[in-house]
């Protein structure tokens, strides 16, 4: 089937351009999802709120944190309201008494199950279109016959 294209011509540097915008907005959407992923995270955890330790776990870098006005003022504002509170002790959790290292495992562990579970979804998806095209394809060798 032809896709018919229903916008404006428009010369391959233009949609180069164009797609490279949309990326780069998707990756910017990203890195601020994990940076507020990674602050509630270390919210939870009783880590230490600073850019250095944001952007470590965000796994972006200091200067995306201070670029964007919004995470910037966030951050300080945590850091200055943690520095009125008591330092959280490694080693321990808000009601588990598990550990530091037993919650980081238990959460990558259930991040990973996610993941599985995702693959396997994607795995069937796959086999169901693979089984279709194999009985289109025996559909047509014996017409072809």
């Amino acid at each position: 089937m032809l896709k018919t294209d229903t916008t404006t011509s428009t010369s391959p540097e233009e949609r180069r351009a164009e797609a490279l915008r949309k990326a780069g907005k998707r990756r910017t959407q990203e890195a601020v999802a994990r940076t507020e992923k990674a602050i509630r995270l270390l919210i939870k955890d009783g880590g230490a709120i600073n850019f250095s330790s944001v952007a470590s776990n965000a796994g972006v870098s200091t200067k995306f944190l201070h670029n964007n006005k919004e995470l910037a003022e966030c951050i300080n504002t945590l850091a200055t309201q943690q520095k009125a509170k008591p330092p959280h002790r490694l080693g321990q959790t808000k009601g588990t008494g598990d550990s530091t290292i037993i919650s980081v495992l238990k959460r990558e562990l259930e991040n990973e199950k996610q993941r599985n579970r995702k693959l396997q979804a994607k795995i069937k998806e796959l086999t169901e279109a693979n089984e279709l095209l194999y009985g289109r394809l025996m559909q047509y060798e014996t017409y072809m016959d």
